[in-house]
Formats: C-alpha cells, sequence, structure tokens
C-alpha cells in the first residue's frame, strides 16, 4: 500500500471514529479556513512547525473533498500537469506562472 493509500485510510478511519460525515460542502469550507489559517502562518511568520500543521490540515481537508466527489486527487493532478506542462506563458513578479490567455495584452 502506498503512502498516499496509508494517509486516505487513516482519514477515513478517523472520520469514522468521530462519526463525521462525508459532506462535500462542509468540507470545502473547512478547506477553506484552513488554507485561510496557512496563509496566515506565512504572513505573520509563525514558524515553520506552525506551518507545516496547516499544510496538513489543508491537504487532509482537500483529500476529504476529493474523497467525497469520488475524485482521484493524484490522477487529476498528473493529467492537469499533462496539461500545464504544455502551455505557454511567463513568470510573473512573484515567481508565479501565468499562462498566456490569462496574460493582459
Amino acid at each position: 500500500m502506498s503512502d498516499f493509500d496509508q494517509l486516505n485510510t487513516r482519514i477515513n478511519a478517523w472520520l469514522d471514529r468521530h462519526g463525521m460525515k462525508h459532506n462535500a460542502t462542509g468540507w470545502m469550507l473547512k478547506l477553506v479556513e484552513e488554507v485561510g489559517e496557512l496563509s496566515g502562518t506565512l504572513v505573520k511568520e509563525k514558524g515553520r512547525a506552525e506551518e507545516e500543521g496547516e499544510l496538513a490540515d489543508s491537504l487532509i481537508c482537500l483529500l476529504i473533498v476529493a474523497a467525497c466527489r469520488g475524485i482521484d486527487p493524484l490522477a487529476v493532478a498528473h493529467a492537469k500537469m499533462t496539461i500545464n506542462e504544455g502551455r505557454t506563458g511567463r513568470v510573473n513578479a512573484m515567481g508565479i506562472f501565468v499562462k498566456s490567455a490569462d496574460l493582459t495584452k
């Protein structure tokens, strides 16, 4: 069993153990909250340990949303990377790639 499969098994056992629902909408809201907290650790320079904790919370919520919707996150990420790798664009001042279609002309 891969690390990814083991993590998903642990997440589902945790949800079941605490009687939490597999509700995509609720977990999407929780994901947004966790991403906000992750952003806060960066803005407030809270340190590596807090940053890692919030990143982990965000990933867990994202995996729960994917499971609720019947989406294989690794498969769709690989498919999307294939598309991304073929795109043209440029890197902006923040070091972020912006695809050509989204550049202002």
